[in-house]
């Protein structure tokens, strides 16, 4: 109970500040994640590059998307007293690794090349069946092929495993219990309006108030598990919010 009074009042501490982004010539500036990382609180900026974050004096905000440089900045006062942020990001450059061409006396003529090549006289009788069977070979991953369909080693015997059969089957008797469906669901509801307003719904996600039931509904049917609610999954949970957002107006 001290510990949620004592995040309630340092939330309450904080201010909204209406933010702008402004991205180079031939960007847009939409999509850019807004993340403050003393609240643990983000947003995500609309297509003009506009966004609504609650912050206060010395917070550290951190700016990222795929194609910008990742800008980090402290919150000053004077933008606390304006309650206005305007930041300008750039592009990133992407740099190759350093490819070093080293000279094996090729000339580039394949015909000319594999004359070149030493090769060593093979005698056929030693690859005979008698000979390959009296040959000990210790598995490894190049002779013993993995199959992709086993996991944990498991190995199939006569050509079933058994193990994995009674666990299908016990699934199809036995299905989750949907009330931990629900309560996985109720966590998640919970944890997304105690971390995001209304507004980050209608502004940022384009939900309106009334849908957001069913859309945090929509979005963990698609994907929103209770692990991406952890700290160091902000910007994944933010990342999956948007996409899920454009497939549920979508259906409408």
């Amino acid at each position: 109970m001290f510990f949620t009074f004592g995040c309630l009042a340092q939330d309450q501490s904080r201010v909204e500040v209406k933010g702008n982004i402004t991205a180079p010539s031939g960007f847009d500036a939409e999509g850019i994640t807004i993340y403050n990382q003393t609240s643990n609180r983000g947003a995500v900026s609309s297509e003009k590059g506009d966004f609504l974050l609650k912050m206060k004096s010395g917070d550290s905000l951190v700016f990222s998307a795929i194609q910008f440089r990742e800008l980090k900045i402290r919150v000053g006062q004077e933008v606390i007293d304006s309650r206005i942020l305007s930041v300008e990001i750039s592009e990133v450059v992407n740099e190759l690794p350093e490819i070093v061409i080293r000279p094996h006396d090729l000339s580039g003529n394949i015909e000319d090349d594999l004359k070149n090549i030493e090769t060593a006289p093979i005698d056929p009788s030693a690859f005979s069946y008698k000979n390959l069977k009296n040959t000990d070979v210790v598995p490894d991953d190049l002779n013993s092929p993995g199959n992709a369909a086993m996991h944990n080693n498991q190995q199939l015997t006569n050509g079933l495993n058994i193990k994995n059969v009674v666990g299908l089957i016990g699934k199809s008797l036995f299905p989750k219990k949907k009330s931990e469906n629900n309560t996985a669901l109720v966590r998640i509801d919970r944890e997304l309006r105690a971390r995001y307003s209304v507004d980050f719904f209608n502004v940022t996600l384009g939900i309106r108030e009334e849908q957001i039931n069913d859309f945090i509904s929509f979005a963990e049917e698609n994907g929103l598990q209770p692990e991406l609610l952890k700290k160091d999954k902000e910007m994944d949970l933010l990342q999956l919010l948007i996409v899920q957002s454009e497939r549920f107006r979508e259906q409408e």
